[in-house]
């Protein structure tokens, strides 16, 4: 049964090197240092060595998934995407990295920082406030980050998709000015199709941003 000869802080604060008398190294977040009873002259199983070397994997994944919550809102396919990333330079077994994957998420969702719906309705109000895009776009956009179907068609039940051509072509229209007004139309059209907007939506806002001009 190794023993731990020192504990040595790394340079990386929060974490501290354990030096075994068998030469093997191994560095974990200090808060398992207490709960994993460790100190030097401590003996410790191989077993005990495996499930300390999970549970600071699962902290290293737990502690990236914080940072990029910090950096904006994330969906939970998007945090399992990005950690399955992280993890693949030191867990290269598929099934031990989708465990780790799965206990940091249910971890996430236990202290409220996970939440797709949340998510979503952080999306959609993006879209509605910064960037307007149509229905069939921000639905797409949702279910390629991973969000139940039930959640976009209640999150979009009421989405003003009418409001939201009209916010982009209003903007639009002015790098169009030195067209002729059949060049407008036509350009607008083909520029709000390519944003997934209906026909029926398109026609109507070109006949309103056209006319206004």
């Amino acid at each position: 049964m190794p023993r731990i000869l020192r504990l040595s802080p790394q340079r990386r604060k929060g974490r501290t090197n354990l030096y075994f008398d068998n030469g093997q190294v191994i560095g974990v977040a200090n808060k398992l240092l207490a709960d994993f009873h460790l100190a030097s002259g401590e003996n410790i199983s191989e077993r005990q060595i495996e499930r300390l070397i999970a549970a600071d994997n699962q902290e290293k994944g737990y502690q990236k998934a914080l940072r990029l919550l910090a950096r904006r809102p994330q969906s939970e396919k998007e945090i399992a995407s990005k950690l399955s990333s992280y993890f693949q330079k030191f867990i290269p077994a598929a099934a031990e990295k989708k465990k780790i994957i799965s206990r940091v998420l249910e971890k996430l969702r236990r202290h409220k920082f996970s939440d797709d719906q949340a998510f979503a309705s952080w999306w959609l109000e993006q879209r509605q406030t910064r960037k307007a895009s149509s229905r069939r776009r921000i639905e797409w956009e949702l279910k390629r980050k991973g969000i139940n179907s039930d959640i976009i068609s209640a999150l979009l039940e009421n989405y003003d998709e009418l409001e939201s051509a009209r916010r982009l072509a209003a903007k639009k229209i002015g790098q169009y000015r030195e067209k002729t007004q059949r060049q407008r139309r036509q350009k607008l059209w083909l520029w709000l199709q390519g944003k997934g907007f209906s026909a029926d939506t398109i026609k109507i806002v070109i006949d309103e941003v056209v006319a206004n001009e």
